[in-house]
């Protein structure tokens, strides 16, 4: 029989009971989280902002103009959305933190870079749009046509994740490159560019310091080897004896390292080729390659080496247009590299057997390649990207006329 309850007294109901047992715990929480807002708040307009992402190495997003135009268009409120995402505070430390709650679950992959071996990384591989790949080969062709007297060369480089495919996980969902390479070489060979394929040589070194483990490029022994593979077909038939130094300087962690987020990967280092004769060389850093230039004092920045950038030793880095000569150069001959990155360990190979080599790289030069052309009167061109440039980035089509 039930106890008998006192006058004006009701049973509470289970939830009723739990709610006021959690009730004094709601306003701490609330306080808690505004603090953290509010916080977070003032950091991002007190902290220093800087202009340059470590996590992606490169231009931070601004805020584009208050105008009725990027209003309608919502090109300002994405701007602003870039804007605060990329300047959050400790941005880079919640990315790292993000990255090795990843790897402890077992992933293997994190902002499109695969973990490689046991202390390296490799980017993933970039599958070309097909109506583009169309309009660059028609590009190609067309140029070649307009100079069909000069020799046409490209060397397309495959990539880590192909060429050290086996150093990365079985399951891991890359595209497969060869496919890729084969299919633009084979189209290639329709036009009067002559294609220079690097990989048998490259694969039957494989095991060895291709690339480097932290950065997206291929080391100077991948470079090497690429030039030696190369040389048939450039028409140099009896090239230098290659031996490469060891620059004096601190290892380098690369950009892989920071993008991936999920390890911090072994240290690399770089090595150097010096020519027998040493060319001279001017940077012209106009976009459009004019100007009166700047004499580099050497082809190797030494100023880059322990840096994060240790890649720019080359010539100090990517610039618009590159001027090498060598006066001692026999046979009159002059050749026009247009390139990625990937080039600059592998230009001091060239340097010895052409009179002049005047590079430009394709994301900055702005200028014409036909003016280039008949002003300096070049009698070859070599093309070189690595596979994810030409794939992956529009520069080349738009520095041959087409429209991206």
């Amino acid at each position: 029989m039930e106890e008998n309850k006192t006058a004006g007294e009701r049973p509470e109901k289970n939830g009723e009971l739990n709610e006021k047992r959690h009730l004094p715990y709601r306003p701490v929480l609330a306080a808690v989280i505004c603090g953290l807002v509010l916080g977070f708040t003032l950091l991002f307009f007190v902290l220093p902002k800087d202009v340059l992402s470590e996590q992606k190495e490169k231009a931070l997003s601004h805020i584009e103009n208050l105008s009725m135009e990027n209003i309608l268009s919502s090109k300002y409120a994405h701007s602003v959305k870039s804007y605060a995402e990329e300047r959050f505070p400790f941005h880079d430390i919640f990315v790292n933190a993000y990255g090795f709650v990843r790897q402890v679950s077992g992933i293997i992959e994190n902002n499109g870079i695969y973990l490689r071996g046991q202390d390296g990384f490799a980017e993933d591989v970039a599958v070309p749009d097909a109506e583009k790949e169309n309009r660059l080969i028609e590009r190609l062709a067309a140029f070649a046509e307009a100079h069909e007297t000069a020799g046409m060369y490209f060397l397309l480089a495959p990539n880590a994740a192909s060429i050290c495919r086996a150093e990365i996980a079985v399951d891991a969902p890359i595209a497969d490159q060869n496919r890729i390479m084969d299919d633009f070489f084979g189209r290639l060979s329709e036009t009067k560019l002559a294609s220079i394929d690097v990989r048998q040589e490259l694969r039957a070194h494989a095991g060895e310091y291709l690339y480097y483990r932290t950065d997206p490029r291929w080391t100077t022994e991948g470079a090497r080897i690429a030039f030696e593979a190369a040389c048939s077909h450039l028409r140099i038939r009896t090239p230098e004896n290659v031996e490469l130094f060891s620059f004096d300087g601190e290892p380098f962690v690369g950009t892989l390292s920071r993008k991936n987020g999920l390890r911090k990967g072994r240290p690399d280092e770089i090595r150097g080729y010096r020519p027998k004769i040493i060319p001279g060389a001017v940077v012209y850093s106009a976009e459009d390659g004019t100007g009166k230039g700047t004499k580099l004092p050497s082809i190797y920045d030494r100023s880059w080496l322990g840096t994060e950038n240790a890649y720019n030793v080359f010539f100090g880095g990517d610039c618009p247009r590159l001027r090498l000569t060598t006066k001692s150069a026999k046979g009159g001959r002059r050749l026009l590299v247009v390139k990625d990155s990937y080039a600059n360990s592998f230009l001091p190979f060239l340097s010895s057997y052409f009179e002049r080599i005047e590079v430009v790289d394709a994301r900055q030069f702005t200028g014409s390649l036909d003016a280039l052309m008949e002003k300096d009167k070049l009698t070859e061109v070599l093309f070189l990207f690595n596979a994810n440039t030409l794939f992956g980035d529009e520069s080349l089509l738009r520095l041959l006329g087409g429209e991206a």
